[in-house]
C-alpha cells in the first residue's frame, strides 16, 4: 500500500540471476544511477532481441541490486486470511491495537493463539509488527504536516518521546529530521522537474 503518490516500474528478472538477490520481499533505496538505469530499461525496447546496451544496464542494476541495503518501511502481510484480517482491523485502527487479549477476543481465538498464528504467517511477533505498523503508517500524517504530538497520540503511544524513540530505532533518525529531508528531497525534485 503506497502512503504517498509513487512512480512504479516492474522489471522481471530471470530466476537463476534473480537467485543472487535478496530472497525474502524487501525496500531498497534507489540511488540516483539505479534510477536512471530503471529509467533507460523501462524506456528500452520492450520484445527481445535485446541490444547489448539494454543487457549491459540490466546486468549493471543486478550488480547494484547486490549492493544496496534494505530499508526498513517493509511490513509482512500473512497469507492466513483470518491474520490478514487481523492485521486489515490493526491498520485500520492503530491507536486500539494496544492490547492483543482484546485483538486475539475480537477474532474469538485466544491470546497464544494470536501470537502463535501471528508469527508463523509474517515472520514477526504481533507486538514488533503492531509497532512496525503504527510507524510506517505514521509517516502518512508526518508527510500531511501533522503535528509530531498529534501523531504520536493517533499512532496509539501514550507519550511524544516514547514515538521518537520508536521513531529513530527503526528508521535512524528522530521524526524531525525525518520530515525535513523528506521535504528537502520534494523541494529538489520540484526544483529539477520542467
Amino acid at each position: 500500500m503506497a502512503m504517498t503518490a509513487v512512480t512504479a516500474h516492474g522489471i522481471f528478472i530471470a530466476e537463476h540471476i534473480a537467485k543472487e538477490l535478496p530472497q525474502m520481499d524487501c525496500v531498497v533505496n534507489v540511488s540516483p544511477l539505479m534510477r536512471e538505469i530503471i529509467s533507460a530499461l523501462v524506456n528500452g525496447p520492450l520484445e527481445p532481441p535485446l541490444q547489448l546496451r539494454d543487457a549491459l544496464l540490466g546486468q549493471l542494476l543486478v550488480q547494484e541490486l547486490k549492493t544496496v541495503g534494505h530499508l526498513p518501511f517493509y511490513l509482512p502481510w500473512p497469507e492466513d486470511q483470518q491474520m490478514s484480517e487481523v492485521c486489515e482491523y490493526l491498520m485500520r485502527h492503530p491507536s486500539h491495537a494496544n492490547n492483543a487479549d482484546s485483538i486475539a477476543q475480537r477474532y474469538a481465538m485466544t491470546s497464544k493463539t494470536l501470537h502463535r498464528r501471528f508469527l508463523k504467517s509474517t515472520g514477526m511477533n504481533f507486538g514488533q509488527w503492531r509497532q512496525k505498523m503504527r510507524l510506517i503508517k505514521s509517516i502518512e500524517m508526518l508527510l500531511k504536516g501533522r503535528a509530531i504530538i498529534t501523531v504520536a497520540a493517533q499512532s496509539g503511544y501514550d507519550s511524544h518521546s516514547a514515538y521518537c524513540v520508536a521513531f529513530k530505532k527503526t528508521f535512524g533518525c528522530p521524526p524531525s529530521e525525518f520530515i525535513a529531508a523528506a521535504r528537502n528531497i520534494k523541494n529538489n525534485a520540484q526544483e529539477m522537474s520542467p
